[in-house]
């Protein structure tokens, strides 16, 4: 915002992501944009390595923080100060991957477990995330951040690689939702009574209504965000959003774009709403609860505007992998290995552990009267949503986190959520 000795206010954005290229811009072959990605990645990794503070890196055994740490390596004359964490859970646990890079480049390598009593944590993380916030990393952000603080007072980080680079998987299911705009209407509206008609125990119920939305990223937010079914049969009707996409386009109208393909758009959206109010909050806040900066390289502007330039085709191979151009740049300084592993998120074995050890912890907040009392959820739905996840028949791990934290959140802060007193005159 800018103010004026004359009263002028202007507001507006200082910068913005460009959207992504479909095709390359001209006089710009791969190999070209081979080599000048791999110059704008270590400069921007150079200029974050600046600092009069011990420094360090997170390393999760993913290309984006392997290929971080490998560019820090190359450029610090001494060992590079890394830090992971892991899993009892062998599913959710990369610390094999991070050894992996550790080794290769001789960093100061620290490794951290987290187990199941780390939900010890969670009011901390409460009043540390001060809204709302059900992105269950969160808790192994903070752990490592705060293991890490103890080291150094800066860390660098591999965050934004999957949003600038198409590393995500779901970007890859939209070639086959946009094959079901062929679908004639007429059948669309037949599939839709069928799936208003099963009860939502019926598998495929969710399914058949993303067949039914009538464009290709409709059914991308159906199949990728909380289905429209669960909401439904879950919440009560005054806490129930509108379905039409007048209410997105308001609510969300500066992540959306108009007139580009349905793969530009995701990538787009996932880049400045997802990154920016999910991912980068997470880190920003965990990080700081823990007395840690935290700097992104891969977020640098002039490495997002250059990643932008870059067409889908040079991002996503036609074998299901993303952010192959940035492999093509910088892979040749990982292990073999971290190139051809399944693609792993910064997952938590939240599902696992509530199953087990934060059963009774989940039931006593979900069920208790206070929670129900509350009049957000339908009681006997949030009782089968519970039932399912226990015996396993479906998995609704981060449904219940969700509710989870809303709850522990209004337990926190419900002393300041008092109405006002009616002021009279």
């Amino acid at each position: 915002m800018t103010f004026d000795r004359n009263g002028t206010v202007r507001q507006g954005i200082y910068w913005r992501l460009p959207v992504p290229a479909e095709t390359p811009p001209p006089g710009l072959s791969r190999e070209d944009a081979r080599i000048q990605l791999r110059d704008l990645f270590d400069e921007s990794v150079r200029i974050r390595m600046m600092a009069d503070v011990p420094l360090g890196a997170f390393l999760s055994g993913g290309i984006d923080s392997s290929s971080v740490v490998a560019s820090m390596a190359r450029q610090s004359p001494e060992p590079v100060k890394t830090f992971s964490i892991g899993f009892e859970e062998a599913s959710f646990n990369e610390l094999h991957y991070a050894r992996m890079v550790a080794e290769q480049y001789r960093t100061d390598h620290h490794e951290i477990v987290v187990r199941p009593d780390s939900i010890d944590l969670v009011s901390t993380l409460v009043k540390h995330l001060d809204e709302p916030f059900a992105d269950v990393s969160a808790i192994p952000t903070y752990i490592v951040s705060e293991f890490t603080a103890r080291y150094v007072k800066v860390a660098l980080t591999g965050d934004g690689g999957d949003e600038l680079f198409a590393g995500y998987d779901s970007f890859f299911q939209i070639a086959r939702l946009e094959q079901l705009d062929r679908v004639p209407r007429i059948l669309r509206h037949a599939l839709r009574q069928i799936a208003n008609t099963l009860p939502y125990s019926a598998y495929g119920k969710n399914y058949l209504r993303m067949l039914t939305e009538p464009t290709a990223l409709d059914r991308y937010f159906e199949i990728n965000y909380v289905p429209w079914y669960l909401r439904e049969a879950l919440l009560t009707p005054e806490w129930m959003l509108p379905a039409d996409a007048g209410f997105l386009a308001h609510t969300l109208g500066n992540f959306l774009l108009k007139g580009s393909s349905t793969l530009t758009q995701a990538l787009y959206f996932e880049a400045t709403a997802k990154l920016t109010g999910d991912l980068l909050v997470k880190v920003d806040r965990m990080s700081m609860a823990a007395s840690l900066e935290v700097r992104c390289p891969l977020l640098d502007h002039k490495l997002a505007e250059f990643a932008a330039l870059l067409p889908h085709s040079w991002k996503m191979n036609e074998n299901g992998k993303g952010k192959a151009i940035l492999i093509d740049a910088i892979g040749d300084r990982l292990p073999p290995e971290l190139l051809t592993r399944p693609k792993m998120g910064f997952g938590v074995p939240i599902g696992v552990w509530f199953r087990g050890p934060l059963r009774n912890f989940l039931r006593d907040h979900l069920t208790g009267q206070q929670f129900l009392d509350r009049n957000i959820v339908n009681p006997g739905f949030l009782r089968q949503l519970l039932d399912e996840h226990e015996s396993g028949r479906r998995n609704n791990d981060i449904r219940l986190w969700t509710l989870l934290m809303f709850e522990l959140w209004l337990l926190e802060w419900q002393s300041d959520m008092q109405p006002a007193p009616v002021l009279t005159h």
